[in-house]
């Protein structure tokens, strides 16, 4: 029986070439599986032979297609045993100027956790591999329309500049279009965090005008958006099926 769930396969490109209907196609192998793949032109001018891929498959369907592979975390539910990692994280000097709140003890920390327990779009993002605390990634609502919520992340100090807060991102906005079924989702962020802008700019993300002197620092603030429609189409454009998956 054919599996829907959605699953990431991560296979290195070891053959590309152009079918004879002028389909592009990628062959990938990761432990002597290989996943033939049909993708889009830009897609196909990107993808070098040796370099590592995550293609995201329901049954033989393909949604998504990414370069390198997207699976150092994963988002969980909160645990009141978070509190202690959510506080100290929360104390950090970069991320008080980039506009995250901080608590002033682990039992206020606590009570948050409790409020964002009940809240479908918020998770705590861990390490796969040791399941450590990285950070937190959110979808709340700006009091606009059913449909329409605000993405807001942090990722602890050592965490930083691993790609992390990225993956985490295009795992929350798949979650959020899939399934809580939105229709846009915002982003805002102050001027001076180069490092969020270029993360969202990873993920589609489409720059919509600054608000000067807009946040409480007075510094300026970058409004952005994905739009589902968007979120569709980046998929669409790039990817069509799986034509066949075989073995050696």
């Amino acid at each position: 029986m054919e599996n829907k769930q959605y699953q990431d396969f991560q296979g290195t490109i070891i053959k590309k070439y152009k079918n004879a209907m002028s389909q592009y196609v990628l062959v990938l192998e990761e432990n002597g599986i290989r996943k033939k793949i049909h993708v889009g032109k830009k897609i196909y001018s990107d993808a070098e032979i040796g370099s590592k891929w995550t293609v995201g498959i329901i049954g033989r369907k393909l949604i998504n297609i990414r370069q390198g592979y997207a699976d150092q975390v994963k988002l969980i539910e909160w645990k009141e045993s978070d509190a202690n990692a959510l506080f100290e994280m929360c104390l950090d000097e970069t991320l008080r100027k980039n506009g995250i709140y901080y608590y002033d003890t682990i039992e206020e920390a606590r009570n948050v956790i409790k409020h964002w327990q009940n809240m479908k779009g918020s998770k705590v993002i861990i390490e796969k591999e040791t399941n450590s605390f990285v950070g937190f990634i959110i979808l709340s609502d700006m009091n606009r329309y059913d449909g329409y919520m605000e993405l807001e992340y942090a990722i602890e100090e050592k965490y930083r500049n691993k790609g992390y807060a990225t993956q985490a991102i295009k795992k929350m906005i798949d979650y959020g279009f899939r399934e809580m079924n939105l229709c846009a989702i915002a982003a805002w962020v102050r001027s001076h965090n180069v490092a969020s802008v270029k993360c969202l700019e990873k993920n589609h993300f489409v720059f919509e005008g600054r608000l000067r002197k807009h946040a409480r620092d007075k510094s300026d603030t970058l409004c952005f958006s994905l739009l589902r429609e968007d979120w569709e189409n980046i998929n669409k454009d790039n990817i069509c099926e799986i034509e066949d998956m075989y073995k050696d």
